[in-house]
């Protein structure tokens, strides 16, 4: 175990040092959280006033707990298409940014010109196939929320478990499009085939980024937060922790960003070995080897 973590680590510092020759592509992240945001509060507003007028049709003392466990009880037919078309268009924002990103990370792994017009070229020449891929990926995420909202606990935890089986065999369904230019279906069939080949390994190779996040976030709330708190007891004043505030959540977006960032370029590189069985760009060949090293039965 403590071996993989030791790997997952170098990793992570390998798609640091990428990271580095390149911080144009923390853009993609930082446009795709702003695109999102933007959009989905625009939809929001409607789906809000679809609720609100759904719930004032229903008659009095409908509101059962039945009622308020099911979501299209609450929210109405019209209310459920509009959270689809939200997960629809945050999937497709999602992945057409990770798309681009993907592209200039691959572009750079083979020395190509990977300027962020160079990215957005490629997603755009994918733009069937990412609209194909986020309409699959938002009913399979719709249709395990609605299934979930209505059955009991045993069954919710078992259809949770369906829906991490999904975003695990979906691992490499971006770098596939990006790469093998395939469609939804194809690419899905692909991914699960590329992630075989380490038996899952490949996903504790994400274990390093998130742990590097999450000390860094804490790092964050003990270095600038904890000191604000104390400024503002001991000078009886709000303004020292308001100030500390809105320094950790710049802070803490900041890591999110780098987070997502790193996470893309190390998706990219394990996916390139397992492929071609070559380490890409700067990281080291021993490194990857060990992290997709198959399992062993005993």
């Amino acid at each position: 175990m403590f071996e993989k973590l030791s790997r997952s680590w170098s990793l992570t510092k390998q798609s640091w040092s990428v990271l580095q020759q390149d911080k144009r592509l923390v853009l993609f992240p930082v446009v795709s959280a702003i695109s999102t945001l933007v959009v989905c509060a625009l939809l929001l507003v409607p789906g809000i006033i679809l609720v609100v007028a759904n719930m004032s049709e229903q008659p009095a003392g409908a509101s059962t707990d039945a009622t308020k466990d099911d979501l299209m009880a609450t929210i109405g037919p019209w209310g459920m298409l509009g959270l689809f078309v939200i997960y629809f268009i945050a999937n497709f924002i999602t992945t057409y940014f990770n798309s681009a990103l993907l592209a200039c990370v691959m572009n750079r792994f083979d020395g190509l010109p990977s300027a962020p017009s160079d990215g957005l070229k490629l997603a755009n020449s994918r733009l069937g196939k990412i609209a194909a891929w986020s309409l699959l990926n938002a009913s399979v995420g719709m249709l395990i929320n609605i299934l979930q909202d209505k059955v009991d606990f045993l069954a919710r935890w078992l259809i949770g478990l369906v829906g991490v089986a999904w975003q695990i065999v979906t691992f490499f369904v971006v770098p596939v499009m990006v790469v093998e230019n395939t469609g939804p279906i194809d690419s899905v069939k692909r991914s699960f085939e590329v992630l075989k080949k380490t038996w899952g390994e490949s996903l504790v190779s994400q274990y390093g980024v998130g742990a590097a996040m999450t000390l860094l976030s804490l790092l964050v709330l003990v270095g600038v937060v904890a000191p604000g708190i104390a400024l503002s007891i001991f000078a009886s004043s709000a303004v020292p922790v308001a100030i500390a505030a809105v320094l950790a959540v710049a802070a803490l977006i900041a890591i999110t960003v780098v987070g997502s960032t790193l996470k893309a370029i190390l998706v990219a590189a394990c996916y390139r070995y397992a492929v071609t069985g070559e380490a890409p760009g700067t990281f080291d060949q021993t490194v990857l080897a060990g992290a997709f090293a198959p399992t062993t039965k005993k």
